[in-house]
């Protein structure tokens, strides 16, 4: 066949021939699309080749979207554990801002299939990297609220008390002291024993340590307060007797917690005098003056400690018969005179 033959056929019918190569590479097409499937999976993203001890001074991203696009064959081969995405840092030796891609691994079986075509997002990040560093940071504990009224916190003490952070050497420069997550002591009016948590810190950083024994001593704040005139009551005196000139009263001061004492005043019955002993009229020297008070109090001095009593027939002298039972516990109302002075150590009565 000549050269002019051979043109000839070329171009001879030359729309058919177009047409027909047109439907055979839609055809290709159209079997390839439908043989092909796509499955996407979410890997985590990995950083790889830091041997210059340098770190990004901001949070990467932690999860790399990958989309897999082969036959419905060798789909199946592919699965989330299968596949990785990694950032690489080994090119870069210094401190600074770059742009690093993100590489997806396949599984080994997956090197060799030729249909098969991969995308990744996103498909590279700006990443800033600095020297890593490491310092020992006090640890510093937060409070949330206040203690109870009349109480305070006098003594508090954490384990460990200083942790190691590491991080890019920009951040750990800024960092004065770390603190735990806010410690509840609202209302507390006893000790603290309990396992707290470290701060949240900077995502670039990491820390030695992440709970922490706490341990806090609360004590009531102890206030002083007196009162004169406190009438001085006479029980369990016989029936028909009674304490001629019965007026007597004494000096009482007491010692308790700021928030108790403030609201508390004494009542008729605190300070007493028992006279079940006494059977008959007569003079009594030295009796005992007594008191009652709540156990939340102590009693700092009293004064006097003994009175002078006569006894005499209630009829004749015209007097009211005394008192024959125990004193109630007194009551609670407000007004008080407080003191901010040491407590005395109290007398025997």
């Amino acid at each position: 066949m000549t050269l002019k033959e051979m043109v000839r056929s070329i171009t001879d019918n030359w729309p058919a021939k177009i047409l027909s190569i047109m439907l055979a590479v839609f055809l290709f097409i159209f079997q390839r699309v439908n043989t092909l499937d796509t499955r996407v999976f979410e890997v985590p993203i990995t950083v790889v080749g830091n041997t210059n001890a340098l770190v990004s001074t901001s949070p990467l991203p932690t999860k790399a979207r990958v989309t897999i696009t082969t036959t419905q064959n060798e789909l199946p081969l592919f699965s989330e554990k299968d596949v990785s995405a990694h950032i690489d840092l080994s090119k870069f030796a210094n401190p600074g801002t770059y742009t690093a891609p993100i590489e997806v691994m396949l599984p080994a079986d997956a090197q060799d299939i030729d249909s098969i075509e991969t995308h990744v997002q996103p498909i590279e990040i700006k990443i800033t990297l600095d020297k890593k560093a490491g310092k020992y940071f006090s640890v510093n504990p937060v409070f949330r609220g206040i203690v109870a009224p009349g109480y305070e916190l006098v003594s508090q003490d954490i384990s460990p008390d200083k942790v190691w952070i590491e991080g890019p050497a920009s951040v750990i420069g800024m960092i004065n002291a770390v603190s735990t997550e806010g410690i509840d002591i609202t209302g507390r009016d006893t000790a603290i024993s309990r396992e707290v948590r470290l701060e949240t810190l900077n995502p670039v950083l990491t820390s030695s340590h992440y709970s922490f024994r706490f341990n806090a001593e609360i004590k009531s704040i102890e206030k002083s307060a007196e009162w004169d005139a406190v009438p001085i009551v006479f029980i369990n005196l016989d029936e028909g007797l009674a304490v001629a000139h019965n007026n007597y009263t004494g000096y009482l001061r007491l010692q308790g917690n700021e928030r108790d004492i403030s609201g508390y005043t004494p009542k008729e019955g605190v300070l007493y005098v028992d006279c079940s002993q006494i059977s008959s009229e007569g003079e009594y020297p030295s009796m005992y003056v007594q008191h009652k008070v709540g156990d939340e109090y102590r009693v700092l001095k009293v004064e006097p400690e003994t009175v002078s009593i006569t006894v005499e027939k209630a009829a004749d002298a015209g007097l009211e018969p005394a008192v024959q039972d125990a004193p109630a516990e007194p009551e609670s109302v407000p007004a008080v005179v407080e003191k901010g002075a040491e407590a005395e150590p109290p007398k025997d009565n």
